[in-house]
């Protein structure tokens, strides 16, 4: 019946002659044989052959795959930045609200078993504070900083851990490791590390910030609503102790804010940059160049990014809140397009 069915297989007919046609259809170990055999003697074959398939392709266009890859690798790197700043915002902001919900009665049972409560409180607390540095910085690794990425991959590992402890969050250890892979695996789009504080809050950021706290504030405030206020929770400790917890955690998320924006206001004075001597170098290039406009950069008020070859550079100015460069690079092409990168 399946071979004049002219279906794939018999796929269909073959099932339902024995469902129907021999009256099979209340037996379990016949439905179980019949999907076991699509499996083994259909799927699992299709499976090796589309495994062998790929592996010989891939094998015999190494070459073009390696430089796709590179191309790929090249082109998503340019993002990485920005991605990694939402994705760490996410993360800060995760463990700001987490650490002000109730946490999973089942899970907090099983970790009373193996932990002793001081590891819970101090973990709970320490996740908390953890999620504000994250959210502002968040800012940093915006702007490419290689404090700001060694800072971001301690804390995010240190966050996953922290969620473990504190109440087995496990969705929010996955996050914060996914978080901190995407930042190991592109390391080299952090790149700028020449005395840039990693901690700077602009006037947008520093609502931003504000806001994203005095949220997760407002939602305790709504899971406990139910909870009479008294001044002996702040200093309640027990397994149960959902709102002492939350008391806590907001008042060090608060303090925390406030000690980064103070360093904020502190540093964001006097960042901008000198102007630095005109290098050989770039005395050199300018003196080949054909571009009478590449004689703008020996006036002295400039700062220079010279490629390593000594080929090209880019001549720039720092105002204090961004560096400005005018124009292209100025010397050979293939060193220029690597300036840019």
């Amino acid at each position: 019946l399946g071979i004049l069915s002219h279906a794939p297989g018999g796929l269909g007919v073959f099932e339902a002659t024995f469902i129907a046609g021999l009256g099979a259809g209340g037996r379990p170990d016949v439905l179980a044989a019949l999907v076991l055999y699509r499996v083994i003697y259909y799927l699992l074959p299709f499976a090796i052959a589309a495994l062998t398939l790929a592996v010989v392709w891939t094998a015999t266009n190494r070459s073009r795959i390696g430089a796709a890859g590179r191309q790929v690798h090249m082109v998503v790197g340019a993002l990485v930045p920005a991605m990694s700043a939402g994705l760490v915002l996410v993360t800060g902001v995760t463990l700001l609200l987490s650490g002000n919900l109730p946490g999973e009665t089942g899970r907090l049972d099983a970790l009373e078993m193996v932990l002793p409560l001081p590891v819970i409180e101090i973990s709970h607390l320490l996740a908390s504070m953890i999620g504000v540095v994250l959210i502002v910085l968040a800012n940093g690794l915006y702007r490419k900083l290689h404090r700001a990425w060694l800072l971001a991959i301690g804390l995010t590992g240190t966050g996953a851990v922290l969620s473990l402890l504190k109440g087995f969050d496990w969705e929010e250890a996955l996050l914060l490791g996914f978080a901190l892979s995407l930042l190991f695996l592109y390391r080299s789009a952090f790149y700028r590390s020449a005395g840039q504080p990693i901690f700077i809050m602009s006037a947008r950021w520093a609502v931003v910030s504000v806001g994203v706290v005095a949220l997760s504030v407002w939602v305790g405030l709504f899971a406990y609503s139910h909870v009479e206020y008294s001044n002996d929770l702040w200093w309640r400790f027990a397994w149960n102790g959902d709102a002492p917890r939350y008391l806590r955690a907001s008042l060090a998320a608060g303090v925390v804010l406030a000690a980064l924006g103070i360093n904020a206001m502190l540093t964001s004075a006097g960042r901008k940059s000198p102007p630095e001597p005109v290098p050989d170098a770039v005395r050199a290039i300018v003196a080949a160049s054909t571009n009478a406009e590449a004689n703008i950069h020996l006036t002295g008020d400039k700062r220079f990014l010279v490629a390593p070859d000594g080929d090209a550079f880019i001549g720039y100015a720092d105002t204090g809140h961004s560096l400005i460069a005018k124009g292209d690079p100025i010397g050979e092409h293939a060193s220029s397009e690597a300036l840019i990168w």
